[in-house]
């Protein structure tokens, strides 16, 4: 049975992440900067094709960060 089913008929709830928030999450950061979502860069991380991504200091994931850390995997 699905999960998102499965929750529903246990009287669960299913949460959807937003893809800033994955985003984010994959560099160990709660926020990204305004308008990475609309950069390839962004694409190809969320495809979960790149292992490795070295966590940014503090909850914000900026444009910066995201290349420089990409970069040095």
């Amino acid at each position: 049975m699905p999960l998102d089913l499965g929750c529903r008929l246990a009287g669960g709830r299913v949460w959807q992440v937003s893809r800033e928030t994955r985003l984010a999450s994959l560099f160990g950061a709660r926020q990204a900067e305004t308008g990475l979502m609309g950069t390839g860069l962004a694409a190809v991380l969320l495809s979960g094709e790149v292992p490795g991504l070295k966590k940014v200091s503090g909850i914000h994931l900026s444009r910066h960060d995201m290349v420089r850390h990409f970069l040095h995997t």
